[in-house]
C-alpha cells in the first residue's frame, strides 16, 4: 500500500508560475504538465500502481496560474496555502527549483511553524542548470527541515496515446529513479511504489541515457531537418533514414558505451527498447534544435559533443576505428544545417536585427566545432569541414545588413 503524501509541481509558462497539487481532478492539465517536464507527475505513477489503493485516489484540489516568478506564499489562495501548510508529507518538484526559492522558502517556514511532525523534501531535476543546492539559500531550507533527492526519469516518454496527448503518455517501463536512501515520510512512500527506484549513484544512469536517449534524439532531429524538414521525431523515426538509424545506431552506441566499461547491466535491452519508442514520440524537432541559433551556435555545438561526440567516438573506436556510416548521417546533417542559413532558429531575428552575427562569437564556435569532430572524421576531412563553415559564416557576417 502507497502511503499518502501531497506533491506540489511549480512549472513555468510566459506569465510566471503554475501550481499544481498532485490530486486534480483535471487529468488533461496533468498530462500537459507531464508533457512540458519530460515525465509523469509522480502521482500519476502512484496511481498507476494502484488504483484501488484509496490512500492514492485524489481527494481535493487546488490549482494557481499566472503568478509572477517572484512569487511569495502571500500570493497564493488561503485554502491553498493551508492544505501545503498541513500536509503531513509535502514533495515539491519544480522545472527550476532556483527560480523559485522565494515561493519555497516560505512554504518551507509555514511547514517549519506547525507544531505537527511535517516532512517536506524537494525533488531535483538532473536538468537544473543552476544546481539548487549551491544556492546560498539552501542552507536556510536546509536548516528549515527541506530536505533534497535527485532524481531522473529512466526510461524514455514514448506516448502510446500519443494522438490525443503528444509526449503525455510515458513508456510502460518508465522509471523515476531517486539518488540516496529511503528515509521517513514521503521518501518512503515512494519507495513503496513499484514505478519508483531507490540507487546510490545517478552518474551511470544519467550516462545511458545520455548516450541512448538524448543522444539519438539529437541525431534524429538533425536528419529530419536536413533531408526531410519534419515537425516531429516520430515523424523523423518513420523515414527509410529514420529506421535505418536506429535500427543500427542504438547498437553501435550501445556497443560504444560498453566499450567505455560505463555500462549497466541492463544496457543492451535499454538501447534495444529506445527503438520502438521513438516511433511513438512526438517530440517537436525544433525543440530539440531550439539551439541552432547563428548568433552564437557554440552552445548548439556543445551540446552535441556531449550527446552525440563523445559516444560517436567510443562507438568507433568499438568498431575497429571505422565510423558506422549510420552515425555519420547526423554530422552530414549538421554540417549541412551550420551552413544553411534558411534552417537557423533565429533567421527572423537576424533578418530584423533583433539578432546579430559576431567574429569572436563564430570563433567560439568554429573551437567547438572543431572540437566535436575531433576523432570522429579523419583530420583531414575535420580541416575541411572546419575551414567551409568558416567561410560560409565570415560571408554571411559580410553580407547581414548594417545596423
Amino acid at each position: 500500500m502507497a502511503t499518502p503524501f501531497t506533491q506540489l509541481h511549480l512549472g513555468s509558462d510566459p506569465s510566471g508560475w503554475f501550481l499544481l497539487l498532485n490530486d486534480t481532478p483535471l487529468p488533461e492539465l496533468r498530462a500537459w504538465i507531464s508533457a512540458r517536464c519530460g515525465r509523469p507527475l509522480l502521482a500519476d505513477a502512484l496511481l498507476a500502481r494502484h488504483p484501488d489503493d484509496p490512500a492514492a485516489s485524489p481527494h481535493t484540489s487546488k490549482v494557481a496560474r499566472g503568478l509572477p516568478k517572484t512569487a511569495t506564499i502571500g500570493d497564493l489562495p488561503q485554502k491553498l496555502t493551508r492544505l501545503i501548510a498541513h500536509a503531513q508529507d509535502l514533495l515539491i518538484t519544480a522545472q527550476a527549483p532556483h527560480e523559485a526559492l522565494p515561493l519555497i522558502t516560505d512554504l518551507a517556514k509555514l511547514r517549519k511553524s506547525s507544531p505537527l511532525a511535517l516532512t517536506t523534501a524537494i525533488a531535483l531535476p538532473e536538468d537544473d542548470e543552476h544546481g539548487l543546492t549551491g544556492h546560498l539559500m539552501w542552507s536556510r531550507l536546509q536548516l528549515m527541515g527541506v530536505t533534497a533527492v535527485r532524481t531522473m526519469a529512466y526510461h524514455l516518454a514514448s506516448g502510446e496515446d500519443a494522438d490525443e496527448q503528444p509526449g503525455a503518455v510515458a513508456n510502460t517501463r518508465v522509471q523515476w529513479l531517486v539518488e540516496g536512501k529511503p528515509a521517513a515520510g514521503v521518501l518512503d512512500s515512494l519507495c513503496r511504489c513499484s514505478l519508483v527506484t531507490f540507487v546510490d549513484d545517478l552518474g551511470p544512469y544519467e550516462t545511458q541515457r545520455l548516450w541512448l536517449v538524448e543522444g539519438p534524439a539529437i541525431a534524429l532531429a538533425l536528419i529530419a531537418r536536413d533531408d526531410h524538414n519534419l515537425p516531429t521525431i516520430q515523424d523523423a523515426a518513420q523515414t527509410a533514414d529514420g529506421k535505418r538509424w536506429l535500427h543500427a545506431s542504438l547498437g553501435y552506441l550501445t556497443a560504444g558505451l560498453r566499450h567505455t566499461g560505463k555500462s549497466l547491466p541492463d544496457s543492451a535491452t535499454y538501447g534495444f527498447e529506445q527503438g520502438p519508442a521513438w516511433l511513438r514520440h512526438q517530440d517537436e524537432v525544433s525543440r530539440i534544435l531550439r539551439r541552432l541559433r547563428r548568433a552564437d551556435l557554440q552552445w548548439l555545438l556543445i551540446e552535441v559533443h556531449a550527446k552525440l561526440g563523445r559516444p560517436a567516438r567510443a562507438a568507433k573506436e568499438a568498431n575497429g576505428g571505422v565510423l558506422p556510416d549510420e552515425l555519420g548521417m547526423a554530422f552530414d546533417a549538421l554540417h549541412n544545417l551550420l551552413r544553411s542559413p534558411q534552417q537557423y532558429e533565429d533567421q527572423k531575428d537576424l533578418r530584423t536585427g533583433a539578432a546579430t552575427m559576431t567574429e569572436s562569437r563564430d570563433e567560439a564556435a568554429i573551437h567547438r566545432y572543431r572540437m566535436l569532430l575531433q576523432g570522429v572524421v579523419p583530420d583531414e576531412e575535420l580541416e575541411a569541414r572546419v575551414a567551409d563553415v568558416a567561410q560560409i559564416w565570415k560571408r554571411q557576417r559580410d553580407d547581414a545588413p548594417s545596423c
